[in-house]
């Protein structure tokens, strides 16, 4: 299932749920609801050191225990590419990133 949302400023993966919001709209996503969602957006991640990386991430998946991102590139802090990252919210954990 793919949708096709309208300028979603924030994403918030909380537990079981994916919850997305525009300038005029907001939307709860549980795991029996989609599989994944094809959105383009910067996320912004810090790892244990304090260390901030950025990346595009473009699918959210749902899986039934929790919620992650797959990064589709993400930038380190020496500036070098790395691909294959994930970002994992576990239940009751937040990930949260904002266009």
């Amino acid at each position: 299932m793919k949708l096709n949302l309208y300028k979603p400023k924030k994403v918030l993966v909380s537990g079981e749920s994916l919850i997305l919001s525009g300038p005029f709209w907001s939307t709860t996503l549980r795991p029996k609801d989609v599989r994944s969602i094809e959105i383009s957006r910067t996320l912004s991640l810090v790892d244990e050191l304090g260390i901030t990386l950025t990346a595009d991430a473009k699918y959210f998946f749902t899986d039934g225990v929790g919620a992650f991102a797959r990064i589709a590139s993400i930038l380190d802090f020496d500036g070098k590419f790395k691909s294959g990252w994930y970002a994992r919210a576990e239940r009751g954990e937040n990930l949260v990133f904002e266009a």
